[in-house]
């Protein structure tokens, strides 16, 4: 018996089926060693500095096999970009509600884009800080140009784009030809998007 599958739904199928190795590949990404930075200072949505205890620091989050930011705990993560970092082997991904702090001086250059597992049970948010709204803030780059359906930020191709916040940050976000620069991968919803301050 031959079975006939069209061009969507072998997309579908492929989706799913990346998706099936991707939560392998949380897990194993889930258990790398991280190290805390203590007293780290932000700007919340309203413009007030605040500080952070127990933040892990992005340059402790490794690229390969997979580099995860988030959990799959239930409870929220702080990160903090304390010096620049660059992805270049795969997408970063969001699991679970991220904090992400972007310390001034430095960069975080995601060079396959974010990608937030928003069709994952834990879904994903991602609120981005900035600690200056001057000419040395943080900087975060995300570029999936190189890719056909995947977002910059937000879903690949056929995932949402979860929750996404921008409370301040140089932020750049450069989508595939059929995906968002921020929000959904193709034929997905962009999901929820607020930006409050930054460029």
């Amino acid at each position: 018996m031959q079975i006939n599958i069209s061009g969507k739904h072998k997309k579908i199928i492929l989706a799913m089926f990346i998706s099936l190795i991707a939560a392998a590949l949380f897990a194993a990404a889930e258990t790398g060693s991280a190290y805390a930075v203590s007293q780290v200072q932000y700007l919340d949505a309203a413009g007030v500095e605040q500080t952070q205890n127990d933040c892990i620091s992005v340059s402790s989050v490794p690229d390969s096999p997979y580099p995860v930011l988030g959990g799959s705990d239930g409870k929220a993560k702080w990160y903090v970009v304390d010096s620049n970092v660059t992805y270049r082997e795969h997408r970063l991904t969001i699991l679970g509600k991220v904090n992400l702090i972007l310390e001034d001086g430095f960069t975080l250059n995601a060079t396959h884009g974010i990608r937030m597992a928003a069709n994952r049970p834990e879904g994903a948010s991602l609120t981005i800080y900035a600690q200056s709204t001057g000419d040395n803030k943080g900087v975060l780059k995300a570029d999936a140009s190189q890719f056909d359906s995947e977002a910059g930020i937000g879903g690949n191709d056929s995932e949402p784009g979860g929750t996404i916040i921008i409370n301040g940050g140089a932020v750049t976000a450069t989508g595939g030809k059929y995906g968002a620069g921020i929000g959904g991968g193709e034929d997905r919803d962009g999901g929820n998007i607020t930006i409050n301050n930054g460029t």
